[in-house]
């Protein structure tokens, strides 16, 4: 049941009770209207007439006083099944209520472990991005300090051009790179 429903419930409910008020009004004026002229009626009749009038006010007062008791009776009865079905109505929309919230609560939980898994294989991606530019770096650093190591090789002298090939000084006695001696060491 929505909000919308329980105003309107409350409304009719609003409505019915004006509705005994209204009765209950009509039926008292209506007594009071029949006692008066039953008062009217006795005070022009005489002693006899007088205590006949009295037992038919009695007695109308008392039929009066059991439709007004009925009256009433049955608008009690139907404000208590009124408020019986906005009762059941309000113990529905909880319980709907506490339902959606636990599956808000699901689909929240799911989202976190999500959520928590996207930022793991993220930072899975940024660990190995940084290890590859890492490892580019270094290489290019390996390529700029050789290429320093030619040119510096280059403005000593130590490695130069003879005609069309490549010349190396090594001195008198050139040291040998202990991996391969194949390859001799320039000094710089």
């Amino acid at each position: 049941m929505e909000s919308q429903d329980i105003k309107a419930l409350a409304v009719r409910l609003a409505s019915l009770t004006d509705l005994l008020e209204q009765r209950s009004e009509r039926a008292v004026r209506e007594v009071e209207q029949s006692t008066d002229e039953l008062q009217q009626t006795a005070s022009g009749l005489g002693l006899h007439g007088r205590q006949l009038a009295q037992e038919a006010v009695r007695s109308i007062g008392a039929q009066a006083g059991s439709t007004i008791q009925r009256g009433l009776h049955e608008a009690v009865e139907q404000c208590r099944a009124a408020l019986q079905d906005v009762k059941q109505e309000a113990v529905r929309t909880t319980t709907h209520l506490q339902e959606h919230c636990a599956a808000v609560r699901r689909s929240q939980r799911s989202a976190l472990w999500m959520c928590a898994f996207a930022l793991s294989i993220g930072a899975v991606l940024a660990a190995g991005v940084a290890g590859y530019l890492t490892w580019q770096a270094k290489a290019s650093i390996r390529q700029a300090e050789f290429s320093a190591a030619i040119v510096d090789a280059t403005r000593t002298g130590t490695l130069t051009q003879c005609g069309e090939a490549l010349c190396v000084r090594t001195g008198k006695n050139p040291a040998r790179y202990s991996r391969n001696n194949e390859y001799i060491l320039l000094s710089r």
